[in-house]
């Protein structure tokens, strides 16, 4: 199955093999592709490229909705990429709610987030506010929370935060191993950024930004994408 955003075309769908799948293009600018490859050895896999885009994300992992209580364990990643572009990052990503109680004041209910694996040059946490760290999986961790200004959300256009962690060294960046993704949610809930219910977990994402419908070009194959869902 192949996936195209181009000529207007911002948003598509896909899935395979118990793996939610979606490619995204801001404002389908340029041309942005990604190719399925579900399977039960390698998961969520799939290859994406792209080329004079402004915004591109192409994800896999799960998507249950507003309404889940799903416990999430880790995955298990293997990526090769490729990009000349400065703002690109390889990360777990996704979106959850604040708990009523937490929203923070003049922000909805929605939380994006990053765990950052790989990343270009730019730091997409300057600026934003830090909450502590810690070391998981071996790699020390720093976390952040930025914020978004009526910026494309959930729910259309809207104000919100991001969650962050991000590597406190560039040595320490990988494409490959496992993520604990269970122990992020639960460091990030010590440290202060607190998250009620999930929208979805996108276990492996590409994400690439120039805005410049000319510059941006890349390609990256996610080999493998192995989410595990409960359990201990």
């Amino acid at each position: 199955t192949t996936l195209n955003c181009s000529n207007g075309t911002s948003q598509k769908f896909g899935s395979g093999s118990g793996y939610d799948y979606e490619l995204w293009s801001q404002n389908g600018a340029g041309n942005a592709t990604m190719t399925l490859h579900p399977s039960t050895e390698n998961g969520g896999a799939f290859e994406v490229e792209w080329s004079g885009t402004i915004n591109m994300l192409a994800r896999s992992g799960k998507r249950w909705g507003s309404n889940s209580n799903v416990t999430v364990q880790n995955v298990g990643n293997d990526v090769e990429w490729s990009s000349s572009d400065n703002v690109k990052y390889v990360s777990v990503y996704g979106w959850g709610y604040y708990d009523q109680q937490d929203i923070p004041s003049g922000f909805s209910n929605e939380i994006e987030y990053y765990i950052v694996q790989d990343r270009g040059s730019y730091n997409p946490t300057s600026g934003g506010k830090k909450f502590g760290s810690a070391t998981i999986d071996g790699i020390s961790y720093d976390f952040y929370t930025t914020d978004r200004i009526q910026q494309p959300s959930l729910s259309g256009t809207s104000t919100f935060k991001q969650y962050w962690s991000i590597p406190s060294n560039p040595s320490q960046h990988r494409t490959k191993g496992t993520i604990s993704i269970s122990k992020h949610f639960s460091e990030w809930a010590k440290a202060g950024m607190k998250m009620g219910r999930l929208y979805e977990v996108a276990s492996m994402k590409i994400e690439s930004y120039t805005g410049n419908t000319g510059s941006a070009r890349g390609y990256a194959k996610v080999k493998k994408n192995l989410l595990k869902i409960g359990g201990c």
